[in-house]
């Protein structure tokens, strides 16, 4: 796969703008201090002021401090904590644990508003945006940044202003809009410059020489050296990671290859004495792209695994992506095509990943409209069922005042008391009618709520299938056939017919998933007639195992019929056939090569028929199994050997199910098998 070899080493760091930077002494200075005699509020200032170097030093030794501090901090002092866990986030935020970094990000704005303490938003807002950054989702990163900026604002807070300076020259350096992200940048530079705040002016020229050099190599180098000097000076360990990191991308950039190498394992050295682990990938993946540009495939194919090794468990979607692009690439190269499809498919993988986010957020509007209009919708029935439930209560007070009028003037002019309790009971009986039938009107709108909801999960699961789960396959396809197309000659016979073979299993998963989901559509507008008739049992599980022998076959799996030849039973044969074949075709893809799956029907106590499919596959956990047959909550795994689903079988199962009157339901041991039963009356 051809890339553009700036793009990937030109991974300027996004020099962390965290801002928890005070006052920085030295860490034994600090620790000394701690040994007076304190009040509580000077020795908690000491603590957060040691975490803070901690972090630009020692991560680990952060969370210890972290750890240690929360059994110091009173029980009221809510501001305390809240900044000892907006620490917390940041320190997972520089382990390259995001996912946990802003779930306590998160926690912070809700205990900020809760708290009224929102002077916390901004600081917190800013953070979690560059995490967003950081994993590539540039939208959220933009939401999260906008918010900070409107709390800084509001609380006039200007230092926080010009670290979010930094944050938007960022994003428009990520949007690739350099003119913009270098107005940002001196804005920055403008105030930590009367500030004489030489540490985040380090920071602003080391990102401000990323946007320069674009256009200009020299201009950029400039301001990263001056960066370089100021951190040396300050022996801001993590900053100099970053600048020396960017000065061999630099030198990459002019082509001064031994150069780059130099600067880039110098970063190296320092990242590995911080156990920094995503910033050893980043530069891993930059020296591997040097040693490739230059032919040493070896040493390319080292650095690349070193920081394959740490990114596939991370969350940093982006880098992940540029050393899959690498690694196609290399074994391109290396005519390694098998691997290099791999790595291919894994890149395009988290690009649908990526790809998915946004349109989600599109459908998420959508979704919002709708919503909107059905609330709409349903404002405007109640208004109705409300001006007609006025207008009734309104004839039932008159009506109820007439009666008791009429009450009193015959119980003053007759004295007699039963003709007036007759007609206190009449009156008694209209206000409960009313009411009853107030009661109805309720229950109507009840139902008709669920309906929508039920209409919306459907919808949802129709979005999720055409919008993923039919993209894989025929992704794949394209993928493979794109692969063969530019590299057939140089493919040998075997990698033909193995790439052959991917495209015939992706077909087949496609034609499978169109398959269910036309019956599945054609079942949600009631266009499938229930047609019940006396079938053979046994000859229609025997050709239904017929369609799909060929795939167990090709797992060595044997399939049973051990359903009585004579059995015959009054069923819709179609609906009752796919039910059948969706759980054997269930049971095969999760069953480990060599097993059996068995399909029987035996009598009930009350005569009902109950079929079962029992597999000895690797079973069903409890959690899982209780979500299969729930619209909205079905769980695609994987199977024995990687093969893909979407949920959708089981789901109509369950409905043809119970157009024969009948349940379904499942009884599993994890690592033993799993039996599927259902009934029909």
């Amino acid at each position: 796969m051809d890339f553009n070899m700036r793009r990937l080493i030109f991974i300027l760091f996004l020099a962390l703008i965290y801002t928890e930077t005070m006052s920085i002494e030295k860490i034994d200075s600090l620790e000394n201090l701690l040994k007076n005699n304190l009040t509580y509020s000077e020795k908690l200032n000491v603590y957060f002021e040691l975490i803070d170097t901690y972090l630009d030093t020692d991560i680990q030794k952060s969370f210890e401090l972290i750890k240690k501090i929360e059994k110091t901090i009173k029980s009221s002092d809510s501001k305390a904590k809240l900044q000892l866990q907006l620490f917390t986030g940041i320190a997972y935020g520089k382990s390259g644990e995001f996912d946990k970094s802003n779930s306590i990000f998160n926690e912070v704005i809700n205990q900020s508003k809760k708290l009224n303490t929102e002077e916390f938003l901004a600081r917190t807002y800013l953070n979690m945006g560059l995490n967003y950054l950081r994993v590539g989702f540039i939208d959220k990163a933009t939401d999260n940044i906008n918010l900070a900026e409107k709390y800084a604002k509001k609380y006039n807070n200007i230092n926080i202003l010009a670290f979010i300076n930094i944050g938007q020259g960022l994003i428009m350096r990520a949007k690739d809009k350099c003119d913009e992200s270098i107005k940002y940048f001196f804005s920055a530079e403008k105030y930590f410059k009367s500030k004489n705040d030489l540490d985040n002016l380090a920071t602003v020229y080391v990102n401000l020489s990323s946007c320069l050099a674009k256009s200009n190599l020299d201009e950029g180098m400039k301001y990263l050296i001056e960066s370089i000097k100021i951190n040396e000076k300050l022996n801001k360990l993590s900053n100099l990671a970053i600048s020396y990191h960017n000065l061999g991308a630099l030198y990459f950039e002019k082509k001064d290859y031994q150069e780059s190498i130099k600067w880039l394992e110098k970063s190296l050295e320092i990242k590995q004495k911080m156990n920094n682990q995503i910033g050893i990938a980043t530069t891993c993946l930059a020296i591997g792209e040097v040693y490739f540009s230059i032919k040493n495939y070896g040493k390319a194919q080292k650095y690349l695994n070193d920081a394959l090794k740490i990114l596939e468990p991370s969350q940093s979607l982006s880098l992940l992506m540029n050393t899959y692009q690498m690694l196609d690439s290399l074994n391109q190269k290396t005519k390694n095509y098998k691997k290099a499809h791999e790595y291919l498919n894994r890149y395009y993988e988290i690009q649908n990943k990526l790809n998915e986010v946004e349109k989600s957020k599109v459908v998420e509007n959508l979704n919002m409209k709708y919503e909107i209009a059905n609330k709409e919708k349903e404002n405007a029935q109640l208004k109705r069922k409300y001006d007609k439930q006025y207008y009734i209560s309104t004839i039932v007070i008159i009506a109820a005042g007439f009666i008791a009028l009429l009450s009193v003037m015959l119980f003053i002019k007759n004295r007699n008391k039963k003709k007036t309790n007759k007609l206190l009971t009449l009156n008694k009986n209209i206000i409960e009618a009313k009411n009853a039938e107030l009661a109805n009107l309720n229950e109507e709108l009840s139902l008709i709520n669920d309906k929508l909801k039920e209409s919306n999960l459907q919808k949802d699961k129709f979005f999720s299938i055409v919008s993923h789960d039919l993209r894989s396959p025929v992704s794949s396809m394209y993928q493979l056939i794109e692969l063969m197309v530019r590299d057939y000659k140089n493919m040998t016979e075997e990698d033909k017919i193995e790439s052959l073979e991917c495209i015939q299993y992706s077909a087949k998963n496609t034609f499978d998933l169109i398959q269910n989901l036309l019956t599945w559509s054609r079942s949600q507008l009631n266009k499938i007639e229930f047609n019940p008739q006396l079938v053979n049992a046994f000859d229609m599980v025997a050709l239904t195992i017929s369609f799909i022998k060929p795939v167990a076959d090709a797992k060595g799996i044997s399939i049973i019929n051990k359903v009585d030849t004579k059995e015959e039973i009054l069923i819709d044969k179609e609906m009752i056939s796919t039910v059948v074949r969706n759980l054997v075709s269930n049971s095969i893809k999760f069953t480990n090569p060599g097993g059996k799956i068995t399909i029987n029907i035996e009598n009930s106590d009350n005569n009902n028929k109950i079929f079962s499919v029992k597999d000895t596959g690797v079973g069903i956990p409890d959690k899982i199994a209780e979500t299969l047959f729930v619209i909205g909550s079905t769980i695609s795994t994987l199977g024995t050997n990687d093969e893909q689903g979407t949920g959708l079988g089981l789901l109509l199962c369950k409905e043809f199910v119970e157009k024969h009157n009948g349940k379904i339901w499942l009884e599993s041991e994890v690592g033993k098998g799993t039996t599927f039963y259902f009934t029909v009356n």
